[in-house]
């Protein structure tokens, strides 16, 4: 296909997940107690986290083909980091398609919501976005490595793609106490979009910028150095193994 095609496909697949969660909350107002803009304003910034995140990691996805062709065998051999060429196999044009609808999504739905920005909220916000690239970047990465053990991971990365989309695009306050530990704490779909998107929001009951900044900070750093070491064991155990 070529670069409109792959471009449009990007488009649609954005507008489809916004059109999706319009129409949820047109159905139920005051969605976890979360207004309809402000809703929107959480979607567009995990859509906006998924979209900066696609450039850098979503190659991550092709490392079970490259085992099973065995296609990885070659990148060991060539003198550059095995992870950089893996994840800059092939550029998905998809993605700018995606950073579109998300950027101009994000600056409707901060004006709706009536974010008010001053240098510190813009600075935490930045890091925000960066925090949640590096998040998703490492579940990904985690989940791609299973490869190594188990031969073939694309259908569990499938699986976390639907957790992602059917959890992260909503406030944690509509899922039970379970839910919402496991999604802070397992797999930090929360830390995505729904506290950077609550401190910034800074409603009445929502925790502060400071400390949700401070803790995706953390958990991208905790989430990063799991995925880093998974990665480093799995390349030598295949590399053990003879590939």
């Amino acid at each position: 296909m070529d670069f409109a095609t792959y471009l449009g496909i990007g488009v649609l697949h954005q507008v489809g997940t916004v059109l999706f969660v319009a129409v949820v909350v047109h159905a139920l107002p005051g969605l976890g107690g979360w207004s309809g803009q402000q809703v929107l304003f959480l979607t567009s910034f995990r859509l906006l986290v998924h979209a900066l995140y696609i450039p850098f990691f979503d190659n991550i996805r092709l490392l079970p083909e490259l085992l099973r062709t065995g296609e990885l065998d070659a990148l060991l051999l060539r003198p550059s980091s095995v992870y950089l060429q893996v994840t800059t196999q092939t550029v998905n044009t998809n993605g700018f398609g995606d950073l579109a609808v998300a950027g101009v999504l994000f600056g409707y739905a901060q004006h709706a919501a009536g974010l008010r920005w001053d240098p510190t909220r813009i600075a935490a916000c930045a890091v925000l976005l960066l925090c949640g690239v590096v998040i998703e970047g490492a579940v990904q990465t985690i989940l791609a490595t299973g490869a190594f053990w188990l031969g073939h991971a694309s259908d569990v990365s499938k699986v976390a793609d639907e957790i992602l989309n059917n959890f992260a695009n909503y406030p944690l306050s509509l899922f039970g106490d379970v839910t919402r530990v496991l999604l802070t704490f397992v797999l930090p779909v929360a830390m995505l979009a729904y506290y950077p998107s609550a401190a910034l929001l800074s409603g009445a009951g929502r925790p502060g910028l400071a400390e949700v900044t401070a803790g995706a900070v953390l958990c991208a750093s905790l989430s990063a150095g799991v995925a880093v070491a998974l990665w480093r064991t799995g390349v030598r155990r295949y590399q053990s193994a003879g590939g």
